[in-house]
């Protein structure tokens, strides 16, 4: 049986980015790709990114991975908990 990978490839050079510790290149192909969205406050950036969560696993299912980054644990925190909300 194979896996059928559909991450396409400034995807996935944006995850090798990201693992290298070049965040900046990552955010700029996602950047590239109209994927960053910015917002006005910190509660609203969290409240947005748990609506959308909420609505990809709606349309794609619990088992696609996704990824969420925060600049501090209190803000993981506060999105965890949007996300179980």
């Amino acid at each position: 049986m194979t896996e059928n990978n559909t991450k396409a490839d400034w995807q996935k050079q944006a995850s090798k980015d990201l693992a290298e510790g070049r965040s900046h290149l990552a955010l700029a192909r996602y950047a590239e790709k109209l994927a960053v969205l910015t917002n006005t406050s910190k509660e609203e950036a969290i409240d947005h990114l748990a609506a959308s969560c909420v609505m990809d696993v709606a349309e794609h299912g619990s088992q696609k991975s996704r990824l969420a980054l925060a600049p501090k644990h209190k803000d993981v925190h506060a999105l965890n908990q949007a996300l179980r909300s």
